[in-house]
């Protein structure tokens, strides 16, 4: 009799244990007041604030492992590390909205201690408005020469908000460069003249239009502004260079061509060094010459002389003397 109330004890203890739990695991657990949020429309370029809040809901510590954003443009802030049970933590995050446009959705992931649970995945929503456009983004001037005339490029400023805009600076970085703007609509639409004045620079120059404008509040622009610096008369290349692995009987061409609307002779054309020989073609009357360079069987390269090609260069009225070396290159 004792044994049969001794087993049924233990029987009623383990079904009381069962019930209430005794043996129950201690462990985290996570609720969000919610996955998603929606910025609604903001204007491109704005960074935007938002604070995903959690709960707790486990019986143990909450430690949340990594917080990783799917974008670059999504960056997440201090965000709670641990939590006790029934506590509440926040994941704040910022999106910069710049270089986006149209409807936007980013991912933020987050990756607990809670046994055997998937990451939990915060999405981001946005529509990207511009209100500001230019276009194009940058300005081209053209081509031109050292002491070529001025030369002048355009883009058009478009304001697409309800609040007009007001001009405040526009600064220039180049020396001769002045700015002129042609209101279409005020406050709203303005197309920006940019004229550059010589000498000019050679090859491609690139300045920077700063434009600070006010629409509610101040707004900075950078707008390049490029050209082209060409000399009146190019020699290209202006070193012939030949390879060790070249065989003999072999060519080099170089050019003489004026860029301009000046007219060009070669006088006194002559070559420096042996089994060399040359022939001068005009592509282009007055305008354009090609230099044929011939090197026969024979050809080497002297030890301690150096060989080249050297004429007078008439262009208009003035009259320059040039040597194009010919230059041996190791590989």
């Amino acid at each position: 009799m004792k044994n049969r109330f001794f087993y049924s004890a233990v029987f009623l203890s383990f079904i009381l244990c069962i019930t209430s739990g005794c043996n129950k695991a201690k462990l985290p657990g996570i609720e969000f007041s919610s996955l998603n949020h929606d910025f609604g429309d903001i204007e491109q370029g704005a960074r935007v604030e938002y604070a995903f809040e959690f709960t707790n809901t486990g019986t143990d510590m909450l430690k949340i492992i990594e917080v990783k954003s799917t974008c670059g443009c999504t960056i997440p802030g201090d965000y709670s590390k641990e939590v006790a049970a029934g506590k509440t933590g926040r994941i704040p995050v910022v999106f910069d909205s710049k270089g986006f446009k149209g409807e936007q959705e980013k991912v933020i992931r987050v990756t607990t201690n809670i046994p055997n649970a998937e990451p939990y995945d915060l999405t981001l929503k946005a529509r990207i408005l511009i209100y500001i456009v230019i276009d194009p983004t940058y300005i081209f001037l053209g081509n031109t020469v050292l002491d070529g005339p001025p030369i002048k490029g355009r883009t058009v400023l478009r304001n697409y908000s309800d609040i007009p805009l007001e001009i405040k600076a526009a600064t220039l970085t180049g020396k001769g460069s002045k700015i002129n703007f042609e209101p279409l609509k005020e406050g709203f639409e303005y197309i920006i003249w940019i004229t550059e004045s010589g000498p000019f620079t050679m090859g491609q120059v690139k300045e920077m239009l700063t434009l600070t404008i006010i629409m509610k509040e101040e707004r900075v622009y950078n707008i390049p502004y490029i050209y082209n610096g060409t000399p009146e008369v190019q020699i290209l290349p202006e070193v012939m260079t030949v390879f060790p692995e070249q065989k003999n009987n072999f060519t080099k061409i170089f050019s003489v061509i004026s860029n301009t609307d000046i007219l060009i002779e070669i006088l006194n054309p002559k070559i420096y060094g042996k089994s060399m020989s040359f022939i001068i073609n005009e592509f282009k009357p007055k305008k354009g010459f090609e230099i044929k360079i011939f090197f026969d069987k024979e050809f080497v390269f002297p030890e301690n002389d150096t060989y080249y090609f050297s004429f007078d260069l008439k262009a208009g009225s003035k009259i320059t003397s040039h040597k194009i070396p010919i230059q041996r290159v190791e590989t």
